[in-house]
């Protein structure tokens, strides 16, 4: 297994190889501020897949992320397009009643990715 981990001020993230694929597990916040800690380690997990088989794909768990903006869902969004590019999965699990859910929900970007809510 390997581990990547990057943490910088309220924003925490870890990049793991999982049996389905990469994940990438952030705590904190996704925002103006924090989003250039955010961005190498998802696009890492994103260029970590090449190596993998196709059926693998990439997760990205928010579910301990309090914030997120629109520099951190155009992330979401970047890395979600360069997976389907190779024909690869991209999940989002989110903590069911934060911030984050309520915007991807209301953005609806359950139409364009597969959003997952964690039981916590």
């Amino acid at each position: 297994m390997i581990t990547t981990e990057s943490n910088t001020g309220s924003l925490q993230v870890v990049v793991t190889a999982a049996a389905d694929g990469v994940l990438v597990t952030a705590a904190g916040e996704v925002d103006l501020y924090t989003v250039a800690s955010f961005e190498p380690p998802i696009m890492k997990g994103v260029s970590d897949l090449v190596s993998e088989p196709c059926d693998r794909g990439l997760t990205v768990d928010l579910t301990n992320v309090e914030f997120i903006d629109s520099c951190g869902l155009a992330v979401l969004l970047k890395a979600r397009n360069s997976t389907r590019e190779d024909g690869r999965a991209f999940h989002v699990v989110l903590g069911r009643n934060t911030q984050p859910a309520r915007v991807m929900r209301l953005g609806r970007f359950d139409v364009i990715m597969a959003l997952h809510y964690s039981e916590d």
